[in-house]
């Protein structure tokens, strides 16, 4: 019973737009994941997605500004190649460091990600390589990789890291 008139219509419209935005991000994820993986590189899905995609229904109301894939250093120049032969542009707005970012070239040593790329809708996507505050033996890319799971969305699938293993990201 509670009228809120012109904030009210606002309220909703952000709802709608948030709901919008999350889609999008999630179909980014979907087929920024599915061209790596035709091209061989694994990739787990970070951040927000980690810990939203595994229930869809939180999806709608969270806010995704971007989309965070985690690959193996060593897969970043095919992870590039195969992100622009899919349509994937790099973003103006961030510096690739004189192409070094986006062709796996050395950089500064405390830089973890590429420069972002542009998928869907201006969806950004960032590459990360590693994953600054995860260490020990059971955080490298292949122990997170063997504990991932599959989950399945109506615009695609994800590689997503376990529940433990998104948490320890934190």
């Amino acid at each position: 019973g509670l009228e809120l008139g012109e904030t009210g219509e606002r309220l909703r419209e952000e709802v709608e737009r948030v709901a919008v935005q999350a889609s999008l991000t999630l179909l980014t994820a979907a087929r920024a994941q599915a061209c790596l993986e035709t091209a061989g590189v694994i990739s787990l899905a970070l951040k927000g997605l980690a810990f939203q995609a595994p229930d869809p229904a939180h999806l709608v109301p969270r806010h995704f500004a971007d989309v965070d894939l985690l690959v193996r250093a060593a897969a970043l120049p095919a992870a590039g190649a195969a992100l622009r032969g899919a349509g994937f542009t790099a973003d103006a707005l961030l510096p690739d460091y004189g192409g070094a970012a986006l062709d796996g070239g050395a950089v500064s040593p405390a830089l973890h990600r590429t420069a972002n790329f542009q998928g869907p809708a201006r969806t950004l996507l960032e590459l990360h390589t590693t994953l600054p505050t995860c260490q020990g033996p059971d955080a490298t890319f292949e122990a997170l990789v063997s504990r991932s799971v599959l989950v399945e969305h109506p615009d695609g699938r994800l590689r997503l890291p376990c529940r433990e293993d998104a948490l320890g990201m934190l």
